[in-house]
């Protein structure tokens, strides 16, 4: 389900998505859409996101390199 969240590219986005809420909590999941740890983090965000949409804004971020 990591396809329905959406995806931010870079270090820039990521600050930018932090930055424009200014009435919502931004959660961020950090990792690889191929972990199934990460799978399954991605399930449950995008499970809740209609319950906390009104408080809360859930996201993912691929990280390079590791």
């Amino acid at each position: 389900m990591s396809y329905m969240l959406p995806h931010l590219h870079n270090g820039w986005q990521v600050d930018q998505a932090i930055l424009s809420e200014e009435d919502r909590v931004v959660v961020i999941r950090f990792g690889h859409d191929w972990d199934p740890t990460c799978m399954k983090m991605d399930e449950v965000l995008y499970s809740i996101a209609e319950k906390v949409a009104p408080v809360a804004i859930g996201q993912r971020a691929q990280i390079l390199g590791c």
